[in-house]
């Protein structure tokens, strides 16, 4: 079932992929990536033991738990098309509402070179919300969902969503998606990047390999690319099939 979605994406500006990393593994320390630059990831610490439980990804696959503690991925194998200064990331996330309550920020995916230049989307736990971001030169341009999670209440189990981020420094604008729709407004007025994203902060479900601000939940189906996709293919990357 899953195969669909991901020769879905595998269509997707094919011949501008940084990576796709579907996440699938059940074993070992590899993220393969499956796109023509075969820029395998690293992960470390991910849990494992609960593998074959009944949640799955979105469309009916595997994907990465993370542990809140000590899980990543590392990215840098695809480095050598960092997107600094155009590219998209699609990913889908899950983060079990019992965990967020009293947590400290959770990473989704960062692409940093250091405080002053970097891409990442984030969970709020002060705002209970998602947060996508682009800070250049010490310009920060950011963006929250729409979508708050009620910490006290509601559904305990993970609920998947669909995060879109895009990015131009020539063409000046920030959009970020959830679920395919468009949050707030279009950021303009973006920074100029200095510096190659490092060895440590190209990472999923953390800030760094050092494991700082850890996911608890999901992370499945991650593409990056180096251009801007358009609105309609982030409303149909949101939806599961072809």
């Amino acid at each position: 079932m899953s195969t669909s979605y991901i020769q879905k994406m595998e269509r997707t500006y094919s011949s501008d992929f940084v990576g796709l990393w579907p996440l699938e593994e059940e074993s070992g320390t590899v993220a393969y990536d499956i796109s023509p630059n075969g820029y395998n990831a690293t992960s470390s610490g991910l849990l494992r033991s609960n593998i074959q439980r009944s949640f799955l990804a979105p469309d009916g696959g595997k994907c990465a738990q993370f542990d809140g503690s000590a899980s990543y991925i590392n990215i840098y194998a695809a480095v050598a098309k960092e997107p600094t200064t155009i590219g998209s990331i699609s990913l889908w996330a899950a983060v079990p509402q019992a965990n967020l309550k009293g947590t400290t920020k959770m990473q989704i995916i960062t692409l940093k070179y250091d405080s002053q230049n970097y891409i990442d989307i984030t969970f709020d736990t002060t705002a209970y919300r998602f947060n996508g971001a682009y800070e250049a030169g010490n310009t920060l341009k950011s963006v929250n969902s729409s979508l708050v999670y009620n910490v006290d209440g509601g559904p305990q189990s993970p609920e998947w969503h669909h995060f879109g981020l895009s990015w131009t420094s020539a063409g000046d604008a920030l959009k970020f998606y959830v679920d395919g729709l468009q949050q707030g407004s279009t950021q303009t007025s973006l920074g100029t990047w200095t510096g190659a994203m490092a060895s440590t902060t190209m990472v999923l479900g953390s800030s760094s390999t050092s494991a700082a601000d850890v996911l608890t939940g999901y992370i499945a189906r991650v593409g990056i690319w180096s251009v801007v996709l358009p609105a309609a293919t982030m409303q149909d990357l949101a939806v599961i099939g072809l």
